[in-house]
């Protein structure tokens, strides 16, 4: 049976290179941690293999120097295809050896408030301000919550980018937002080092290698670019045709379809008409309950009711800041006030809506909390 991996563990000839980029790899963690005795090793943890390599050595090194286990930091996004919430769930039972950390996006910011609630065109917008919204915030808050007692390591690799080889020629292991130790590492050293030393942080290389075999980079279901095949069978293709082909800007159709689907808002964004994204929640419950796959929590059916009172209510064609700056004065009276204070924080003297929100993962004593 033919073996398709994606990073494939290659043959080293010469066994020189893979010690000498693993060695530098741990004196770039050891020198830093020994210049910040009061931190620990903190990682910026994609439950990928790079990620997988960092805190093994941050393990390792924090072993030899006596110091407290590392903490993997996690930005999870809950719209992740089945395969790789798997995966994560795999590491998040077994791994040992380190502390977690996670954050998730503010409940606002889920994708079912901007599509059926708010009305954003899909996709919402782009795929740059989904990864910005879903991961990059609430990591930021994650970041800030732990910038005292952790130095932040990254698991980028130069090889895996020109930008970021040029990146790391400019600033080299010390970056401006965090320190990449294994920057220099090649994938026949990184897989030939963890074929060799992940089962010392309990995890089983045969797996990782089997969630790398016959498949694409990882991503959110409900993304027009993701092309996964661990969907349920005709899922994927529904949700494209019900709700994202429909109004794609992909689609040769589409400015005809902003017509029919959008109001063009002052700000010359689009927003879906209110009948159409009703339309969509109403067929987005049928395919939940086809495919026994939940789509939208009770959480965001509630959030999405609110969404629609106010737009019934205030404004057809809805912004946030509206949305907050009429809540806040009164001007709207919410259906369900119990919401106010999951959408909102108080910061710096005013108001603002919650970009994420952090929890532990894993505790020193090995358990897990949610």
């Amino acid at each position: 049976m033919k073996n398709n991996i994606k990073y494939p563990l290659l043959a080293i000839s010469d066994n020189s290179y893979f010690e000498d980029e693993i060695e530098e790899a741990r004196d770039v963690i050891r020198s830093t941690l020994l210049d910040n005795p009061d931190k620990r090793a903190g990682v910026s943890f994609s439950c990928g293999k790079d990620s997988l390599l960092l805190a093994l050595l941050c393990a390792e090194v924090s072993k030899e120097l006596n110091r407290e286990r590392p903490l993997l930091m996690s930005s999870f996004v809950p719209y992740e295809v089945e395969r790789e919430q798997k995966w994560n769930q795999y590491l998040i039972d077994n791994i040992r050896g380190v502390d977690w950390v996670g954050a998730r996006p503010g409940p606002f910011h889920r994708f079912s408030i901007w599509i059926l609630g708010i009305g954003t065109i899909p996709p919402a917008p782009t795929v740059k301000e989904c990864n910005k919204v879903l991961k990059v915030r609430p990591f930021d808050k994650l970041n800030k919550q732990y910038k005292d007692e952790v130095i932040i390591y990254a698991g980028t690799r130069n090889e895996e980018s020109i930008r970021r080889r040029k990146r790391f020629e400019e600033f080299g292991f010390i970056q401006p937002r965090y320190i990449a130790p294994i920057s220099k590492v090649r994938a026949a050293t990184l897989w030939n080092y963890l074929e060799k030393n992940l089962y010392k942080i309990n995890i089983d290389i045969d797996l990782l290698r089997l969630n790398y075999t016959n498949k694409t980079r990882g991503g959110c279901w409900f993304c027009p670019n993701q092309h996964e095949d661990d969907l349920p069978k005709g899922l994927e293709k529904a949700i494209v045709d019900k709700l994202y082909t429909t109004i794609s800007i992909k689609h040769k159709n589409y400015y005809d379809l902003l017509i029919k689907y959008g109001d063009l808002t002052e700000t010359q964004a689009y927003r879906t008409k209110l009948i159409y994204c009703k339309q969509w929640y109403n067929e987005l419950l049928e395919l939940q309950k086809q495919y026994g796959r939940e789509l939208l929590t009770e959480l965001d059916k509630k959030f999405i009711f609110e969404i629609w009172n106010y737009r019934e209510k205030r404004h057809e064609r809805i912004y946030q800041k509206d949305f907050l700056e009429d809540v806040k004065t009164g001007r709207y009276t919410m259906l369900y006030p119990e919401l106010f204070d999951i959408v909102f924080e108080f910061k710096r003297g005013r108001y603002v809506y919650r970009h994420g929100e952090t929890f532990v993962v894993r505790n020193e004593s090995g358990l897990l909390n949610d």
